[in-house]
C-alpha cells in the first residue's frame, strides 16, 4: 500500500531511485559499454537497481501486518464469540509467554487488545504486528510481513550506491587518462563528466546513511529485537521471543514463511468476514502461538479461527478447517 498518509514521500524516494538508476545507466555505464567494450558495469547496474526498486515496491505495497479494527468499544468479535465486558481505557493485562510475564493493553482505537510485540501506529492510524516502525522512505509501516522486505531494500539500496561511487569515479579516472593524452586538461574532463559528477555526490550519502541503517538493524537482529523495542527499552532483563540466540531468531525473520495477511482485500469494509482473524477474542490463540507449533502452523495453513467463551474475559479458541 504506497498508499497511506505518507504515499507522496513514497513516490518520491521512488522517482529517485529511478533517476539514480537512469544517470548511472546512461552515462558512467554506457561509457565502459561503448568506449571500452565492458559489459559487466551495465550489467551489475541493472541488476542492482533492480533489486532496489524491486523490494522498495514489495516493502511499499506489502501489508506489513495491519490488524483491522473492531465494532467497539465492546466488540463482538466473530460470530458466535463472547464479548469483552468491563474493559477500561488503558487497562492491561499480563500473560505468560515462555516463561515470562508479558504485558498486553487494550487499543481503544482500534478497540482490540493487542497481540504480543504489537503497536499502534499513530500514522497509519492502525495496530500493526511486530511493528519495528513506520518509514516515511516507502510511506508505509515496516512490521512482521515486510520486515524481510524492507532489510533486502536496505541490503540492495546500500550496494546500488556503493556500485554507483566505483563506478564514477572510475568513469572519472578513465575520461582524465583520455584527455591527458590528448593534451587537454582536468576540467575539460570534468566538465564532459558531469553526470557522473551528480552520480558521486548522491551516492555517497545515500551509501553512509543506509550502511548505517542496515548495520542497525543486523545489530537489532543480534538482540532478538524491534528497533520499537530497542527505543522502547524493552525486555532488559529475559525476552521471551528472542529464539533461543541470534542466529536463530535471524533465521526466523528473514527465512519463515509470510503469515496470511488479516486484511481481506476481497471483502468490503465492514463486513463480519475482515473481522474473523482479529477479534480480542483471539488474543488467547496469538500467545498460544508462541508456545504451541500446531497453533503457529494452523495460522500458516489458513485455517480460520472459531471461539468459545473462557475465562478472563477473553475466548478461548480452538481452529477449524476453512470452507472453500
Amino acid at each position: 500500500m504506497l498508499l497511506g498518509p505518507d504515499a507522496r514521500n513514497g513516490v518520491l524516494s521512488l522517482m529517485l531511485l529511478l533517476g539514480l538508476t537512469v544517470l548511472c545507466l546512461v552515462f558512467p555505464c554506457r561509457y565502459f559499454l561503448t568506449e571500452r567494450d565492458n559489459p559487466a558495469p551495465m550489467v551489475i547496474g541493472t541488476v542492482a537497481a533492480f533489486c532496489s526498486i524491486s523490494f522498495f515496491l514489495l516493502t511499499a505495497c506489502t501489508d506489513p501486518g495491519f490488524i483491522p479494527r473492531q465494532n467497539g468499544p465492546f466488540s463482538e468479535g466473530p460470530t458466535q464469540a463472547s464479548r469483552i465486558d468491563l474493559v477500561h481505557e488503558g487497562q492491561s493485562r499480563d500473560f505468560p509467554v515462555r516463561g515470562a510475564l508479558v504485558k498486553v493493553r487494550y487499543c481503544i482505537t482500534c478497540c482490540l487488545y493487542r497481540p504480543p510485540r504489537t503497536s499502534h501506529c499513530h500514522k497509519c492510524d492502525a495496530c500493526v504486528e511486530r511493528f519495528d516502525h513506520h518509514c516515511p522512505w516507502v510511506g508505509n509501516c515496516v512490521g512482521k510481513r515486510n520486515y524481510s522486505y524492507f532489510l533486502g531494500f536496505l541490503l540492495s539500496t546500500a550496494a546500488m550506491a556503493g556500485f554507483g561511487i566505483v563506478v564514477s569515479c572510475v568513469h572519472l579516472q578513465k575520461l582524465t587518462e583520455d584527455k591527458e593524452q590528448e593534451s587537454e586538461s582536468f576540467d575539460r574532463a570534468s566538465r564532459e563528466a558531469v553526470p557522473s559528477w551528480l552520480v558521486l555526490l548522491l551516492c555517497f550519502p545515500a551509501f553512509l546513511f543506509v550502511t548505517g541503517l542496515l548495520c542497525f538493524h543486523f545489530y537489532l537482529l543480534t538482540l532478538g529485537k524491534t528497533t520499537y523495542e530497542r527505543l522502547k527499552k524493552s525486555y532488559k532483563t529475559y525476552h521471551p521471543f528472542s529464539r533461543n540466540g541470534p542466529i536463530s531468531y535471524l533465521r526466523s525473520v528473514i527465512c519463515c514463511q509470510r503469515t496470511i495477511s488479516l486484511i481481506k482485500w476481497r471483502n468490503s469494509a465492514g463486513k463480519r468476514s475482515d473481522y474473523v482473524a482479529t477479534s480480542p477474542a483471539s488474543l488467547a490463540f496469538r500467545l498460544r502461538s508462541f508456545e504451541s507449533p500446531r497453533s503457529q502452523t494452523s495460522l500458516k495453513t489458513g485455517q480460520e479461527e472459531q471461539f468459545g467463551s473462557g475465562s478472563n474475559g477473553l475466548s478461548v479458541p480452538h481452529t477449524a478447517d476453512r470452507s472453500p
